[in-house]
């Protein structure tokens, strides 16, 4: 039996719905001691290019200190719904653009799923990612947004030519502005 939720993303298989042993040991549910700690899931088609971005990112937390402020996982995006009690949003990687919005319908509203620009995802930095991680649940919290964008962008990947986080890019934005 399988659980049907993307036209191209195919289906999490029997069995595959269990939370990783990795997340129960390194994660824990999101009422945690550090509610100012964000857990952000970048997820792709399979896992393997966003375990290379998320390793790459882990490695820069740990570099600059930063473990109490970002968590960072990666996941194929057909097993995120295993995992919502543990992340605060969840980055999904460029080419699986056209499965979001069917996510979302299918699983609600319960966290903001955010598509990487395409210029982003290949160099991601702690940086851009939890500035862009805090701007998102900001607004979403008060929006309910989702699948997200930032001012401006859709979610056509094509068209989002940023690199860095969006409040670096537009230096004059914030989002406490918008409301």
């Amino acid at each position: 039996m399988t659980e049907k939720f993307g036209s191209t993303m195919g289906s999490i298989p029997k069995g595959m719905g269990a939370v990783p042993k990795e997340i129960l040991e390194n994660f824990t549910k999101k009422d945690s001691d550090n509610p100012e700690l964000i857990r952000v899931c970048i997820c792709c088609g399979g896992g393997f290019s966003s375990s290379a971005m998320a390793r790459h990112v882990e490695k820069e937390i740990k570099e600059k200190g930063m473990e109490d402020k970002l968590k960072i996982y990666f996941s194929p995006f057909v097993l995120a719904p295993t995992l919502f009690d543990y992340f605060d949003v969840f980055m999904v990687c460029p080419h699986l653009q056209y499965e979001v919005k069917g996510f979302v319908s299918k699983y609600g509203n319960v966290h903001p799923v955010y598509v990487l620009p395409s210029k982003m995802y290949g160099h991601l930095h702690v940086d851009d990612v939890y500035q862009d991680a805090k701007d998102i649940l900001y607004i979403w919290k008060k929006t309910g947004m989702n699948p997200f964008n930032f001012p401006g962008e859709d979610q056509n990947v094509n068209r989002m030519k940023r690199m860095k986080a969006y409040r670096i890019e537009h230096k004059d934005w914030n989002p406490e502005d918008m409301f």
